[in-house]
C-alpha cells in the first residue's frame, strides 16, 4: 500500500515551491515524477504524493529536481497572485475531470514532442544515408576510373610491343633474303712442294683479302645478332645452326604417348562367422537382436545429448532462465522454464515461488495460489529433513563468511512470510478474505513490528466481516498513522453510515468519534469546507440536536456546545466537543475566516479548561490571539453580535 510521504510549500506572486521529503528511500530511475497544469505527482515506491494544484501552472517553465532528500518542484504560475494554499478543493467528480483533462494535455504535448523529435532524428538519418551513398558511388566512379586508365596503359604496352615484334621480323626476313658467301676454291692433287708454294700464296692473298672484306664481315655480323635478338628463341642458337637447317621447316612435334589401360577392380570378401555348435546357432539371432537393440539405444542416447545442452539438464539452470525472463517480463517463457526445471526436481521451492509471481503478473491466480501452497509443502519437507541451520548452529559456523550460501531457520522463514503474503494477495484477488485473513495472520506473527502486514490484516479483516465497526475503526485508524488521509476518508465515511444505520443503535459517542476523525482526514486533505460540516454535524450529534432544533448558525452552534457541554452532567462528552470546536477552527483559519476562527478558538479554550486541562486550554487560547492578531493585520471586518 503506498504511503503519502510529508511535504511543504511556499509561494510568491509568479511560482509555487513544492519540497516532497522522500525518507530512507534512495532515489533511483524508478522515481517516477509528473507534472502537468493543474496536477504533479511524485512516484517513489513504498511513497506516492499526488496533489491537484490549486491553480494552472506552466509546464513549459517548471521544473523539478530529484536529490537524495527528496523531489522539488519549482512551479511557474499562469496568472500572478497568492494562492494561500496548495491543494484545490471542491467536488471530486470535478477536480478528476479537471486531473485528467490535464494529464491528456501533458500526454499529447509529451507525444507531439516525441514524434517531432523522432521526425528530425529520421530526417537526419535519411540525410547521412544519402551522403553515404553518393560518396560510395563517387568512390566507385573514380575506381572505375582508375582501372580504365590502367587498362588502356596496358593495352598501349601490348600495341607497341606487337609493333616491336612485327619490325624485329622484317628484319629477319631482309638478313635471310642476302646471297650466302662464296664457296670455297675447289682443290686439285699436287706435288708436296707445289701445295706448299700454292698455299703460301694464298696465305698471302687471303691475309690482303681479309684486311678488304673485314668491315664487310663486321657489318654482316651486326645485323645477324639484331635479328636474332628480335626472333623467337629456339632451344638451339641460330648462330649454332647450319644455314640450311635456319632455313628449314619446323619438324614435326612429337605425337602423346597413349591412355594407360585401368586396372581392375579389387574385390575382398570376408569369410563369414559360421556355428558348428547347435547351441551357439539357435542363439545367433537373439544376440544379434539384442547387439542392435543396444546400439539403437546408445545412439538415441547420444542424440538426445547432443540435442540438449547443460543448461536444459540443470534445474538451477533452468530457473535461471526462468529468472532472467521474469525480469524481462516475459511471463510465459519464464512458467515454461520453470515448468522444464521441476520435471528434472519437483522439490525446489524456489521454483514453484518465482513461478507463482509470474502466475501473479498474469493474473492467474488460482495457479498463484497452488505455486504458493507448494513451495511451502517443499518447504516444510526439507526443514524436516534437517537441510536448514538453527541461527546457534549458523553462528558457530560462521555461516555468512561461507563462500556458498548456507540455508538457515531464518531464511526458511524469510521464505514463509513471502509466500504467506502472495498466497494472501492472490485468495484477496480471488474473492476469499477469510482465506486471505488467515494467511496474512500467520505472515504478522512471523513479522509482527511490520505496519505493512499490520495495515493488510485490518483491511482483510473489514473484507471478511463488513459489519464489524470496530474493525472498520481499526482499519482507519491505521490508514490515517499511515498517511493515507484518503482511504481513510473512505474508512470513517464507511463507519458513520454502518453506525447510523446499525439495527443494534450505536451509541452518540461513537457516531461522534467516527465523525470526528472523518474531519481530521478532511483537513489533512486540505478539504477545509467539508471538515467544517463535519464538525458541526458532530457537534450536533453530541448535542442531540434534530432538524428543528438544528441552528442554522455555525457560530450558535458552537456557543451552545461550549456551554452545554461544560457542565458537569455533560462532562463525559466534553472531551469530543473541545476536539471537533479546535477542529473547526483550524479550517475556519484556512477558510480566512480568521474573526470566527479565533471565537470558536475560544470556546474550545473555555471547554478545555472547564474539564480542567489548563495547558491545552492556554494552547487553544494562545492560537485564538495569533488568529485575531492576523485578521487585524487583515483588516477582517468584526463579527456580529450572536442572537
Amino acid at each position: 500500500m503506498p504511503v503519502t510521504p510529508s511535504y511543504t510549500f511556499t509561494e510568491t506572486l509568479a511560482g509555487v515551491f513544492v519540497d516532497v521529503a522522500i525518507k530512507g528511500v534512495v532515489v533511483k530511475g524508478t522515481t517516477a515524477v509528473f507534472t502537468s497544469r493543474c496536477f504533479i505527482k511524485v512516484n517513489a515506491p513504498p511513497y506516492l504524493f499526488a496533489c491537484d494544484l490549486f491553480g494552472d501552472v506552466d509546464v513549459a517553465n517548471s521544473s523539478a529536481t530529484v536529490d537524495a532528500k527528496g523531489v522539488s518542484f519549482k512551479l511557474a504560475k499562469v496568472e500572478q497572485g497568492m494562492w494561500g494554499q496548495l491543494q484545490a478543493t471542491g467536488d471530486k467528480r470535478e477536480l478528476m475531470e479537471r486531473r485528467n483533462a490535464a494529464i491528456e494535455e501533458e500526454h499529447e504535448r509529451t507525444r507531439g514532442a516525441h514524434e517531432k523529435k523522432k521526425s528530425v532524428i529520421t530526417t537526419a538519418s535519411k540525410n547521412a544515408t544519402d551522403r553515404t551513398i553518393d560518396m560510395d558511388s563517387q568512390k566507385r566512379q573514380t575506381i572505375e576510373a582508375r582501372k580504365e586508365a590502367e587498362l588502356q596503359a596496358e593495352r598501349d604496352d601490348i600495341d607497341a610491343w606487337k609493333a616491336s615484334l612485327e619490325s624485329g621480323q622484317a628484319k629477319v626476313q631482309e638478313n635471310r633474303s642476302l646471297p650466302p658467301p662464296p664457296p670455297p676454291p675447289p682443290t686439285t692433287t699436287t706435288s708436296k712442294s707445289a701445295v706448299m708454294e700454292e698455299e703460301s700464296d694464298e696465305e698471302e692473298e687471303e691475309e690482303d683479302e681479309d684486311e678488304e672484306e673485314g668491315s664487310w664481315a663486321q657489318e654482316e655480323a651486326e645485323r645477324r645478332k639484331a635479328a636474332r635478338e628480335a626472333a623467337v628463341p629456339s632451344p638451339t642458337p641460330p648462330s649454332e645452326q647450319p644455314l640450311v637447317q635456319r632455313n628449314a621447316a619446323p619438324a614435326p612435334a612429337e605425337p602423346p604417348p597413349p591412355p594407360r589401360a585401368t586396372a581392375p577392380a579389387v574385390k575382398a570378401k570376408f569369410t563369414e562367422l559360421e556355428s558348428k555348435m547347435p547351441a551357439r546357432e539357435s542363439r545367433e539371432v537373439e544376440l544379434k537382436k539384442l547387439r542392435d537393440d543396444n546400439k539403437r539405444a546408445i545412439a538415441a542416447r547420444s542424440a538426445e545429448q547432443d540435442g540438449e545442452s547443460l543448461a536444459d539438464r540443470q534445474p538451477l539452470f533452468l530457473k535461471d532462465r526462468g529468472d532472467v525472463a521474469l525480469k524481462r517480463g516475459d511471463f510465459g517463457g519464464a512458467i515454461r522454464a520453470y515448468n522444464l526445471a521441476l520435471e528434472k526436481d519437483p522439490n525446489v521451492p524456489g521454483v514453484y515461488a518465482n513461478r507463482a509471481i509470474a502466475h501473479m503478473k498474469r493474473e492467474d491466480y488460482e495457479s498463484c495460489v497452488e505455486d504458493c501452497t507448494a513451495a511451502l509443502v517443499a518447504l516444510e519437507s526439507r526443514f524436516e529433513a534437517g537441510e536448514f541451520l538453527t541461527d546457534d548452529e549458523a553462528a558457530a559456523r560462521n555461516v555468512a563468511a561461507a563462500p556458498t550460501k548456507i540455508p538457515t531457520t531464518s531464511d526458511m522463514r524469510a521464505q514463509r512470510f513471502k509466500l504467506l503474503m502472495r498466497r494472501s494477495s492472490a485468495l484477496g484477488q480471488m474473492a476469499l478474505p477469510d482465506r486471505a485473513l488467515t494467511d496474512a495472520e500467520a505472515a504478522l506473527r512471523l513479522r509482527p513490528d511490520d505496519q505493512d502486514v499490520a495495515l493488510a490484516v485490518d483491511e482483510l479483516r473489514v473484507a471478511a466481516a463488513p459489519d464489524s465497526a470496530a474493525a472498520m475503526r481499526t482499519l482507519g485508524e491505521r490508514r490515517f498513522g499511515a498517511k493515507d488521509y484518503g482511504s481513510a476518508l473512505e474508512v470513517f465515511g464507511s463507519l458513520v453510515s454502518l453506525l447510523r444505520t446499525s439495527p443494534d443503535g450505536a451509541s452518540s459517542r461513537d457516531v461522534v468519534s467516527a465523525i470526528a476523525n472523518r474531519a481530521a482526514c478532511r483537513l489533512a486533505l486540505a478539504d477545509f469546507d467539508g471538515a467544517v460540516l463535519d464538525c458541526d454535524d458532530g457537534l450536533a450529534t453530541l448535542l442531540d440536536l434534530d432538524g428543528d432544533d438544528h441552528p442554522a448558525d455555525s457560530r450558535v452552534l458552537s456557543a451552545r456546545a461550549a456551554s452545554t457541554l461544560s457542565t458537569p452532567d455533560a462532562a463525559a462528552n466534553a472531551s469530543l466537543g473541545a476536539m471537533l470546536l479546535a477542529r473547526k477552527a483550524s479550517a475556519l483559519a484556512h477558510l480566512r475566516r480568521r474573526r470566527e476562527s479565533a471565537e470558536t478558538f475560544r470556546h474550545a479554550g473555555s471547554l478545555r479548561r472547564a474539564m480542567g486541562d489548563a495547558g491545552t486550554a492556554s494552547d487553544l487560547e494562545a492560537d485564538a490571539l495569533a488568529v485575531e492578531t492576523d485578521a487585524d493585520a487583515a483588516g477582517d471586518a468584526a463579527l456580529p453580535p450572536l442572537a
